[in-house]
Order: structure tokens, then sequence, then C-alpha cells
């Protein structure tokens, strides 16, 4: 969460343990998995013959739905960073991404205990790049504060989207 002197970089996600990065995307997706298996042996083993293919279809349609989910979670927890062009990298490898414009917070239409929750964008010319999903609470003014860091450092501004799709510039920026 804080920029590095003579390497120009802005860690957004510091880099974590192969343990957690895997380990808790795992956890949070057993339940598609074992719905995976189940719909694969019910599929191919308890359908009558030459009717197996709805249940296949089904099956592969829930397998690739579970690869996904796991994929977007463990991206999401791979090491981020920004350096001071606004390339960014994921991991080891570097993101197409080109000519940063602003750093957005928006509300991601999800309510959660009576609170919105946001989800965190740092806009490029050609894309937008996640920071954080589904921020709620106390975390949002962190993420907030992140967000005036990170437009510091690239040189943008950053903005909270009102909901209506008006952006508005985040409090105590110039």
């Amino acid at each position: 969460m804080t920029s590095l002197g003579s390497n120009e970089v802005f860690i957004i996600r510091p880099k974590i343990g192969i343990g957690r990065l895997f380990f808790v995307p795992l956890l949070r997706q057993t339940p598609w998995a074992i719905t995976a298996i189940f719909c694969i042996s019910l599929a191919t083993g308890l359908s009558l013959p030459g009717r197996e293919w709805p249940g296949i279809i089904l099956a592969s349609l829930v397998v690739m739905w579970w690869v996904y989910q796991l994929g977007r979670d463990i991206s999401e927890r791979a090491p981020l960073a920004v350096q001071a062009s606004g390339v960014a990298f994921l991991g080891r490898y570097q993101l197409t991404k080109r000519t940063p414009l602003r750093i957005v917070l928006k509300p991601d239409g999800h309510l959660a205990v009576f609170s919105k929750s946001y989800s965190i964008y740092v806009e490029y010319e050609n894309g937008r790049l996640l920071i954080a999903r589904r921020v709620v609470g106390k975390k949002v003014n962190q993420q907030k504060q992140l967000a005036s860091e990170l437009a510091a450092f690239l040189g943008l501004f950053a903005y909270v989207d009102d909901g209506s799709g008006r952006l508005k510039k985040l409090a105590g920026q110039r």
C-alpha cells in the first residue's frame, strides 16, 4: 500500500504465500466443486442409456463456472503493483493496460447489511483494472485512502460514482 522510493512502484496488493493464494479460493469454491462432481456422476452413472447428454451439458457448465470463479478468486489475490508510468504488474506479468485516466470507486449493486458495497478500479485508455471488489463498511474509508494515495502517485484524480453515473471527486484532493 505504499510506494517504494527508488523503484517507483506502488504496491496495491503485496505478495502473499502460495498457500494463502490457493487455499482460500479453493475453500470458497468447494461447494461448486462438489456440485460439479455430483453433476458429472449423475450424468454418467444414473441416466438412461443414450440419454446422458443433458446431464453432461449441465455438468460441463457447472465445471466451467467453477473454473471461472476459481481463476477470478486467485487473480484477485495475486500481487498487484503499478509503476509511476501507469504500467501494472499482476504477479510477474505486465498487463496490457496503457495510459491511466482516473481511479473510480463504483457501487457494484450488492447490499450488505444496509450498506452499499464498492468496487475500485483504475480506468485506463483501453480498459480498467480491478483493485478491490465488494468493499463494505469500515474498509470503504481505507480503500478511499488507498485510492487517494494511488491517484497522487500516478498524478491522477480519484472519483466516487454516486450510483447515477456521475463522478464526484474524492474529498481531500486538490
